[in-house]
């Protein structure tokens, strides 16, 4: 799964719209539109913010979240395998 897929997916459980997660965020509409097209991924802060609005514990730190998170993109998983066999 990518990264949009699973922000579309979230956002359709929360029942929000891009226009109102964008303003939930602070962010412009084509930044959503951005992050659910795969077009870019959101900064730090950004994946902070959307954990929050979706509901999702922000007790671990946030390289700890941003890590999980990461690490359920297919791209990650990839990379991660292509760096394995590098060493």
């Amino acid at each position: 799964m990518k990264f949009g897929d699973w922000m579309t997916l979230q956002m359709n459980i929360a029942g929000l719209n891009g226009p109102e997660l964008a303003k939930r965020l602070g962010v412009s509409e084509s930044s959503i539109s951005d992050w659910e097209n795969n077009n870019r991924i959101p900064t730090i802060i950004n994946l902070i913010g959307i954990c929050e609005v979706f509901g999702i514990e922000l007790d671990r730190n946030p390289t700890q979240l941003v890590f999980e998170i990461v690490t359920q993109i297919d791209e990650f998983k990839w990379a991660m395998e292509r760096w394995k066999k590098r060493k």
